[in-house]
């Protein structure tokens, strides 16, 4: 979310500006959003990275600075690839997770700062709870809040196993790495 809002500043602030977005067709691994304006006559080329994608960038250049130059370029051995392409994978999903978990905290907060205007009496708030546990159970609810209550839960439970697996295959790509460079 940060990375649409910070592309979004730029672009109202050089509305001629190209922009080539690589988030869903990445550049053989490469993600990242390049807004391209003219200035003086020159091009320049603003590269906007989330944190993962920026250590992903580093990740890829120092492999192809320390293996291969062509592994930028979708060349290099095939292990090397194929550790660049998991690792784009996870970075996006993980991002992607982030991002859904932010729209519905956002949403969340909306509905609670609209429903607190209203005076909730010990009864309401008790029944509340029950119906909290239920959804925690697996069960629907009639009340809007409760069940994107139930979804932001469930959203942050992923994430936190989304980083778990991010772990897994970032320990695995240093792995594979270090077998390589044991062969070369």
């Amino acid at each position: 979310m940060e990375q649409n809002r910070v592309v979004s500043d730029l672009t109202r602030l050089l509305p001629k500006a190209a922009v080539a977005d690589r988030r869903e067709t990445p550049s053989y691994g490469y993600r990242a959003v390049h807004v391209i304006p003219r200035i003086k006559g020159k091009l320049i080329e603003i590269q906007v990275r989330t944190l993962l994608q920026h250590l992903w960038g580093d990740f890829s250049e120092k492999l192809s600075d320390r293996f291969d130059p062509s592994i930028k370029y979708g060349g290099g051995d095939s292990d090397i690839r194929l550790t660049l392409h998991n690792t784009t994978r996870a970075v996006a999903a993980h991002e992607g997770l982030e991002e859904r978990h932010a729209r519905l905290a956002a949403k969340f907060e909306l509905i609670k700062r609209a429903r607190t205007t209203k005076t909730e009496t010990l009864f309401d708030r008790a029944i509340r709870e029950v119906r909290i546990r239920f959804i925690r159970l697996g069960w629907t609810s009639t009340d809007p809040i409760l069940d994107l209550e139930g979804e932001l839960e469930q959203a942050t439970l992923e994430i936190a196993r989304q980083r778990g697996k991010m772990a897994n295959v970032m320990e695995e790509s240093i792995t594979r790495v270090e077998r390589f460079d044991k062969k070369a």
